[in-house]
């Protein structure tokens, strides 16, 4: 799992620096998810071979995460 941060807009002398949305490439693994905060939101990206990993097993994987991400938000207050 990767967590992509997503820096503020920043003044460097004269010039503004702010995050670039980039290209959805393709893995390099058979299997990915990559977290990143957007505008206070969480946005997931699962990226998987689908060659290796049957869709039903995907599936059965993104309830397990949402399951662990409602339990740390529970658990956090």
């Amino acid at each position: 799992m990767n967590m992509v941060g997503r820096p503020a807009v920043e003044r460097v002398g004269g010039l503004t620096i702010e995050a670039m949305d980039t290209p959805v490439l393709p893995s390099k693994f058979d299997f990915s998810l990559t977290a990143q905060e957007v505008d206070g939101t969480l946005r997931l990206d699962l990226d998987y071979n689908a060659d290796r990993f049957p869709a039903a097993m995907i599936e059965i994987l993104i309830g397990q995460c949402c399951a662990v991400l409602r339990a740390a938000v529970q658990d956090a207050f």
